[in-house]
């Protein structure tokens, strides 16, 4: 009997597991675009806070939680402490112990090869691209900003806000409204 355990034993020994567990990461481990396991800690009305590993602690800015407006509007709505999420790395600062992810797991289209070369590609949208965001400041006889990212702003000139004629165009926005915006230029 003790003969069958120690060879079954060795048998489960030399079987190659199917599935290895990741070591949870550093934040030096981690790199831009890679896709990472993470779990809520708390969602405020900005950011959502999320575990990625025991050492990790990131965050998810308002704007990268989907591209459902009501994702953006209400992050504590939707996300609870506890919830599994699956998430891409936008950046990782180790010296900072910084981590910025997307709960959008493909990268948005970007800006191109001019943006690339000054080291922006990844946060400036394309031309032509339709983005979430969230209108910062509003002024009648001008037209709107509108924050992209939690550092990209956006200026939206007041002859782009309706299709048509509108006597007072800006009446229609509200700070802190969620909206979809062209992007026309970069």
């Amino acid at each position: 009997s003790m003969g069958r355990r120690a060879a079954a034993a060795a048998a489960d020994a030399d079987a190659a597991p199917a599935y290895l567990p990741k070591a949870r990461p550093t934040v030096g481990e981690l790199q831009e675009g890679e896709l990472v396991d993470a779990v809520v800690r708390e969602a405020g009305a900005d950011y959502v806070w999320l575990f990625v590993g025991p050492y990790v602690t990131a965050r998810a800015f308002c704007l990268e939680l989907g591209d459902d407006p009501a994702l953006a509007a209400a992050p504590a709505d939707h996300f609870k402490t506890g919830d599994a999420v699956r998430a891409r790395v936008l950046a990782a600062d180790a010296a900072t112990a910084r981590v910025d992810l997307s709960l959008r797991l493909t990268p948005a289209h970007t800006a191109g090869a001019a943006a690339a070369a000054s080291g922006l590609a990844h946060a400036l949208p394309a031309e032509g691209s339709i983005v979430l965001g969230r209108v910062s400041k509003v002024w009648p006889v001008v037209g709107a900003n509108v924050q992209l990212s939690a550092a990209l702003h956006g200026r939206v000139h007041l002859t782009e806000i309706e299709d048509g004629w509108a006597e007072a165009p800006t009446a229609s926005l509200r700070l802190g409204a969620i909206v979809r915006a062209a992007v026309s230029h970069v």
